[in-house]
């Protein structure tokens, strides 16, 4: 019996070593327990069973999660080999460690796909917020008269930035709906780089500076940008307040005119539950939550897996395989990959890499 399991090509080598280690426990149960050859539901006939089955969702012993499979299967087979096994109780209370180190792994590997499917969304509601908050930025009075280079930094990084910290605010109505005062900031950047709007007020451009600064480090921080990145931008900045701070000075110098009109103040509605844009149009209607895809491999094998979830305006998939592990796709790449023929819709899903272990069947191995 165990001659003809090995003999599966459809077992991994390992697999295979397992089942030929725990033939001597077999050999001393059925001296005591002929019934493990004619029930269906023996526990040692059973854990035979979810052992080989399992095994072949994995094509391969470098495939993620075998190697834990693997060495959770090995422990038992190890136990039960150091046993003096005269009844089924000791394949029993194997089997039941078994389903309970599986249904572990189950769980986590589901709350590992349902944290990564979060963590997508996040991403699409940030991209989304910060085109909001940088088109309504651009909408500013006077904005035209804002040095090209700080406005582009106003509608790109800050405006991710302000968007980070409203999605991920515990409560976005505190502090005003800003939190960290990253919107708040924009009009005083804008103020400190105008030599028209600063005229000669260097007392106040030089009390503004310093927390201006603090502020744009911390929140350029918090998007990942790293020290030398956030210093080589300070420094460009500081150059520009340098001039305003000089032509300030020099205005100073001369008969006292009008003072300049007030910086314009920042007028951006956010919605307190992010914002909603049109769809667009999906060139591929048929790429919806169900199908199954055929992607081209670099390796020459092409890959089989499922798409699981799709963001509510389709600018991000996740994909899950057979063998439960997962991989993320925007929508420009999917469109990109569709163009070019290496990603495929499949018109019926592919074949289980395990059929399912039925209960009461009597396995052609058996005999």
């Amino acid at each position: 019996m165990v001659a003809n399991i090995v003999q599966d090509q459809r077992l991994l080598p390992s697999v295979q070593r397992a089942v030929r280690n725990l033939e001597p426990a077999l050999q001393q149960l059925v001296r005591h327990d002929p019934s493990f050859f004619d029930d269906d539901t023996h526990p040692a006939r059973r854990m035979l069973d979810e052992v080989t089955e399992r095994s072949r969702a994995f094509t391969a012993e470098n495939a993620p999660g075998f190697s834990r499979f693997m060495r959770v299967v090995n422990e038992a087979v190890v136990h039960l080999s150091g046993q003096d096994i005269q009844d089924a109780a000791p394949f029993a209370s194997v089997l039941t460690a078994l389903e309970a180190a599986w249904n572990a792994q189950a769980q986590k590997e589901r709350a590992q796909r349902e944290a990564k499917e979060h963590a997508l969304r996040l991403v699409e509601q940030r991209a989304m917020l910060a085109a909001k908050i940088a088109a309504d930025i651009r909408k500013l009075q006077d904005v035209d008269q804002v040095p090209a280079d700080v406005l582009d930094f106003a509608t790109g990084p800050w405006a991710e930035v302000v968007a980070l910290a409203q999605v991920g605010a515990a409560d976005p109505a505190a502090e005003d709906g800003d939190p960290g005062g990253y919107l708040a900031l924009v009009p005083e950047l804008f103020w400190s780089v105008q030599p028209a709007q600063v005229g000669t007020d260097t007392q106040r451009l030089s009390a503004v500076l310093p927390g201006l600064q603090a502020t744009l480090r911390q929140g350029l921080a918090s998007i990942g940008r790293s020290d030398a990145q956030i210093q080589s931008f300070l420094d460009r900045l500081q150059q520009q307040h340098d001039e305003v701070f000089a032509v300030a000075l020099a205005a100073a110098a001369q008969p006292p005119e009008d003072e300049p009109p007030p910086a314009a103040a920042i007028d951006i509605d956010l919605p307190a539950e992010g914002p909603v844009l049109a769809e667009a149009v999906d060139p591929y209607p048929e790429f919806r939550v169900g199908i199954w895809v055929e992607l081209a491999s670099q390796r020459g094998k092409p890959v089989r897996t499922q798409l699981t979830w799709a963001s509510p305006h389709k600018t991000l998939f996740l994909f899950t395989a057979q063998d439960n592990s997962t991989q993320s796709m925007t929508r420009r790449m999917r469109d990109k990959l569709m163009a070019e023929g290496s990603l495929k819709v499949l018109p019926a899903p592919p074949p289980p890499l395990a059929p399912e272990a039925g209960k009461g069947r009597k396995p052609s191995s058996a005999r």
